[in-house]
């Protein structure tokens, strides 16, 4: 994933954890082959594939998990982050 890229996504999910709903589903559009053919490598068989792929991206998980990373962004500079679990760039 290019930088361009990984900004255009910070702010699509900026927009999303701001109540932007198509948001969502623009990361879906984009993300869908890649959750399918994880899906796909993992199960093996391609109806079970589309099956956990469309539970993966209905779940409640999944926008818990995305509200929660536009949070964590939006409170941080994401080029001047710091974890506050680091000390001196070293993991506590």
């Amino acid at each position: 994933m290019t930088m361009s890229e990984k900004s255009d996504d910070l702010q699509i999910l900026k927009r999303f954890h701001n109540g932007n709903i198509s948001a969502f589903e623009e990361l879906i559009l984009k993300y869908q082959d890649r959750i399918y053919n994880l899906c796909r490598h993992m199960l093996g068989n391609p109806h079970d594939a589309e099956d956990a792929a469309l539970d993966t991206v209905r779940g409640k998980k999944v926008m818990g998990l995305l509200k929660k990373i536009a949070r964590e962004h939006q409170t941080s500079d994401s080029d001047n982050y710091r974890d506050p679990r680091c000390q001196d760039g070293r993991r506590v």
